[in-house]
């Protein structure tokens, strides 16, 4: 599988306040894509940068036997929008 999503952990990290609006209506970083391929049986194959700020590509690869990630990732991407507004 192949596809593209917004560096929404860099954009936050830059303090681009547009990167939540209508256009990315959810937050989805690199721990969440992460956590979701792997608990649903996918290995990531490779992932490519698009510039510094803008896109990540990935390439996964179906495994059929989900890998345990460790929870966590929520209260990360919390505390990283919640520092979005305090700068």
């Amino acid at each position: 599988m192949i596809f593209s999503v917004p560096n929404m952990d860099k954009m936050i990290n830059k303090c681009y306040n547009n990167c939540i609006n209508f256009e990315h209506t959810i937050l989805l970083g690199e721990d969440h894509i992460d956590y979701i391929l792997k608990s649903n049986g996918f290995e990531i194959v490779d992932r490519e940068f698009y510039k510094d700020d803008h896109s990540i590509f990935y390439c996964a690869k179906k495994i059929n036997h989900p890998i345990d990630n460790p929870l966590g990732v929520l209260s990360k991407s919390k505390n990283k929008y919640e520092n979005l507004f305090d700068n």
